[in-house]
């Protein structure tokens, strides 16, 4: 097993033993630093990420935008991100994530900000995800202003680091 999959395998363990009411309420609390963010108020377009239960909710803070969202979509094997024209959640899934309703797609370089979820971050940006380089790739070209959105226990001192991997440009939890 390479130090990437031991730490996703340790990480989704750490998560799993999260409290609910500790979930909610460092949901509750990335939601208002998102609001007050300088990025997310100057910003046209905002990139989000839909969570799976151990993420962050951010569905709250979404439910207050008004401009323009677009979420990561997978379509005939390519990542894309795709205008979200409603966030009430349609029936298909996209990898075990249920969608809001899409409309177009929309180029990553179109994005002002693109909220990142990811396993485990370091507070210089790097990153560790699921595995799959989903994030590497849609990032890869864009100057939007990345956030990595987690929870505190997600925050790292080191992280292996590969060639591929995409650092994103601020990390924001709770603390």
């Amino acid at each position: 097993m390479t130090d990437k999959q031991t730490l996703r395998r340790d990480l989704r363990a750490r998560l799993a033993e999260l409290p609910a009411e500790e979930h909610r309420a460092q949901s509750a609390t990335l939601c208002r630093r998102l609001a007050e963010h300088p990025a997310i108020q100057t910003a046209q377009r905002i990139g989000i990420f839909i969570p799976l239960p151990d993420e962050p909710d951010l569905m709250p803070f979404y439910h207050t935008l008004t401009l323009p969202l677009a979420v990561p979509v997978e379509e005939n094997g390519l990542w894309q991100f795709r205008e979200v024209t409603d966030l009430r959640f349609r029936s298909s899934e996209n990898h075990g994530v249920h969608l809001p309703i899409i409309g177009k797609p929309v180029p990553a370089a179109d994005l002002d900000v693109i909220l990142v979820p990811g396993r485990a971050f370091t507070p210089d940006g790097l990153r560790l995800g699921r595995g799959r380089g989903i994030y590497d790739r849609l990032l890869l070209g864009t100057d939007a202003h990345t956030l990595g959105i987690a929870f505190d226990r997600q925050i790292l001192p080191a992280l292996p680091q590969e060639p591929h991997d995409i650092r994103i440009r601020e990390v924001l939890s709770p603390q």
